[in-house]
């Protein structure tokens, strides 16, 4: 039998990470069926499994189906009637999605539930969903490989900042996508300043699209010596520039998750969300968190939450102590 198969995956960069264990046993349980995923390009671009098509979540049309009366363009419907089976990746929100592709014609419909609602990690979470559709997810660690055209774009970035591949380089990513999921700059800035003093380390700094604010608030506190700033460069060629580092350091951010996914000694910061639930995998990382009262705190706590003790709790010096026994060691 031959077919289509449709993934959608609109999650942001460490939702996907997170996800891409499942995306690749369902891939390799369908090696009859055309593979096509669809979600934000180019986050999609991480996937270790080549699709036969990314098409962009924003497709004409598709928004009708979160409304109560889903009425797709007929263009929109007789794409979607092509596959024989579609998977969606996503939080109850996304049973609105399912819902409207139910009425669009498409029979073969699974939803991914990416947020468990008991203490499991979310990569062992939807591994038990697909083993409930008969699908085994072998491998539970987020991995991604670097491609040689990535890895030669990686270099010429380094290159332009008077990085050497010899250099012993850190990466420190002071912003996530929350705020409240963020250390402190100062204490980056701090740390940065430890790193430069007392080990001789290059400090390299992550700047994505978001994290304009935290990244200057970070200078306005390193008084002394020097960085590289690199900002904002596709997420495949920061794979691979991540990849040439000795340690990353950073928050709850899907930065960190693609640290862990390439390989580099990840050390994450984690407050509010529960690492057991939502942290990075890899060989070779180490999770700091200090833990309050309210830690990990609830959706409604987390809005609620106008000061991150459990963020702040954490010392730079732990952070620094456990970037010297990871350097130690390698």
């Amino acid at each position: 039998m031959s077919g289509k198969i449709l993934i959608i995956h609109q999650g942001a960069i460490g939702d996907l990470i997170l996800s891409l264990p499942a995306i690749t046993a369902i891939r390799e349980y369908f090696p009859h069926l055309s593979f096509h995923i669809m979600g934000h390009p180019s986050r999609l671009e991480l996937l270790p499994v080549e699709p036969e098509q990314i098409v962009s979540i924003d497709m004409p049309g598709l928004s009708s189906f979160y409304t109560t009366k889903p009425d797709p363009p007929k263009k929109l419907s007789q794409y979607l009637g092509k596959f024989e089976k579609v998977i969606i990746f996503g939080e109850k929100a996304e049973e609105a999605l399912l819902n409207g592709m139910k009425m669009a014609g498409i029979t073969e419909i699974l939803r991914i539930d990416t947020s468990p609602d008991r203490d499991i990690h979310a990569t062992d979470h939807q591994a038990s969903v697909l083993s409930s559709a008969g699908i085994e997810v072998k491998e539970r660690t987020p991995l991604i490989h670097i491609a040689h055209e990535d890895a030669r774009l990686a270099d010429e970035v380094l290159l332009s900042h008077n990085l050497e591949m010899n250099d012993r380089i850190i990466f420190l990513h002071p912003g996530s996508g929350s705020i409240k999921k963020s250390w402190s700059p100062v204490s980056f800035a701090l740390l940065a300043q430890y790193l430069q003093d007392r080990l001789n380390m290059k400090i390299v700094i992550i700047e994505g699209p978001a994290d304009g604010a935290q990244v200057e608030e970070f200078y306005r506190h390193f008084n002394s010596g020097s960085t590289v700033r690199i900002v904002s460069p596709s997420l495949r060629t920061l794979a691979a520039i991540l990849k040439r580092g000795k340690c990353f350091a950073g928050s709850d951010s899907g930065i960190t998750h693609l640290s862990a996914a390439v390989g580099t000694p990840t050390v994450a910061l984690f407050g509010p969300t529960d690492p057991g639930v939502w942290g990075p995998r890899g060989g070779n990382v180490h999770i700091i968190t200090e833990t309050v009262d309210c830690s990990p705190c609830s959706q409604e706590t987390f809005k609620a939450c106008a000061r991150q003790r459990c963020l702040e709790n954490i010392r730079v010096e732990t952070v620094y102590h456990v970037i010297q026994g990871i350097l130690d060691n390698s």
